[in-house]
């Protein structure tokens, strides 16, 4: 008798001078060690995609008045290279996002730039720059300039982001 059959406690074939079959026992049993043999193969390929990023999920958080002009694009673009990932997208400011970052609540986030602060432990790569405009009447002193910095309006009121949502512009 095999080694197996004698830790099984179950005869797995009939053995005689001319031929060798499966028992019912052994059909059963090389039934279910094939398809174990089929989910670890399985399971290993699932890891392996895993690990290249081609399923599993992926938490973004964007700016939307930011991001506007190229992140569907880049949304449409990964969802048809890699259909096996769930994106969320969660339209969140730029110091949420951060804390989200940190957190381990978002993988990526798509912001306005992020503080030199943030830059020890974060990675960032500008995309696109938007310009910022001033928008002034028509009678205003620097209406006919071609360019306003932002500190010559400094006592001027005015509709701007809430500083949280724009902390590179408190700087400026």
């Amino acid at each position: 008798m095999s080694d197996l059959e004698r830790e099984l406690g179950v005869q797995l074939l009939v053995r005689n001078s001319r031929t060798l079959r499966l028992t019912a026992e052994g059909e059963v049993f090389l039934k279910e060690v094939k398809q174990i043999l089929e989910h670890a193969d399985r399971a290993v390929e699932l890891a392996r995609r895993v690990s290249r990023g081609e399923i599993g999920a992926l938490s973004i958080g964007f700016l939307g008045s930011a991001t506007a002009f190229f992140l569907p694009r880049i949304i449409r673009e990964y969802r048809r290279r890699f259909p096996g990932v769930r994106v969320s997208l969660h339209e969140i400011a730029p110091v949420p996002q951060i804390e989200g970052l940190r957190a381990g609540r978002l993988e990526v986030g798509f912001t306005r730039p992020v503080l030199a602060t943030d830059g020890a432990w974060l990675r960032s790569e500008c995309l696109y720059r938007d310009p910022l405009l001033a928008v002034l009447p028509e009678g205003h002193r620097a209406a006919a300039r071609e360019a306003v910095a932002v500190k010559d309006l400094a006592d001027e009121p005015f509709v701007l982001f809430h500083r949280a949502g724009a902390q590179e512009l408190i700087t400026l």
